[in-house]
C-alpha cells in the first residue's frame, strides 16, 4: 500500500554553504456531505546552511529558512531565466534565524514594505534575491534588511556566522 502522506527534500552542498528545498504540501479538510478545502496553503521552504567556523560539516542549527508561497513559486518560473527576482518577508522575532512566513502568515513580496516591528523597535525583514546566470544557472542571495538597509546580520547572531 502507497503511503498518503510524502516529504520530498533535496539538498545541494557547496564549499561554503549547503542549500536544502522542500516542498511543504498543503492540507486540507473536509467541506459539507462530499467536498474538500484547502486548510494551510503548501509552501516551498527554501534553507541556507553556512559551513562550520571549523570548516568541516554544516552549521544545521544556524540554518536561515525562507519559505515560498504558490503564487511566489510561479513568479519566479514566469520570470527566470530572464530577470532576476527579489522578494521580502517580515522576520519574526529576535531569533527569526529560520521562522518567517511559515506560521501561517502570509510573507510580504516586493521591497518598501513595512515587514514586522521587532523587540527593539527595528524593522527586520530577509530579503532573497535569484539572479540568473550563464547556462541557465541561478545564483541564490539571502540577506537581511533593517530598516530599509541592507546586508544586515540576522537578529540574535551578531558574531555567531563566519
Amino acid at each position: 500500500m502507497m503511503p498518503r502522506r510524502a516529504f520530498p527534500q533535496y539538498t545541494s552542498f557547496g564549499p561554503e554553504y549547503a542549500m536544502g528545498v522542500r516542498a511543504m504540501l498543503p492540507q486540507f479538510k473536509r467541506s459539507g456531505g462530499d467536498g474538500v478545502s484547502v486548510e494551510r496553503r503548501g509552501k516551498l521552504l527554501l534553507e541556507f546552511i553556512p559551513r562550520n567556523n571549523s570548516g568541516s560539516g554544516f552549521a544545521w542549527t544556524q540554518k536561515i529558512s525562507f519559505s515560498l508561497t504558490v503564487e511566489e513559486v510561479g513568479l519566479l518560473l514566469s520570470q527566470l531565466p530572464g530577470n532576476a527576482v527579489e522578494l521580502s518577508h517580515p522576520a519574526f522575532g529576535p531569533e527569526s534565524g529560520g521562522g518567517a512566513g511559515e506560521g501561517g502568515e502570509e510573507p510580504i513580496m516586493g521591497r518598501g514594505n513595512s515587514g514586522v516591528r521587532q523587540l527593539a523597535g527595528d524593522v527586520i525583514e530577509k530579503v532573497l534575491t535569484i539572479v540568473p546566470g550563464e547556462g541557465g544557472t541561478v545564483a541564490f542571495t539571502i540577506d537581511y534588511a533593517k530598516d530599509g538597509v541592507p546586508g544586515q546580520t540576522p537578529p540574535g547572531t551578531e558574531g555567531m556566522l563566519p
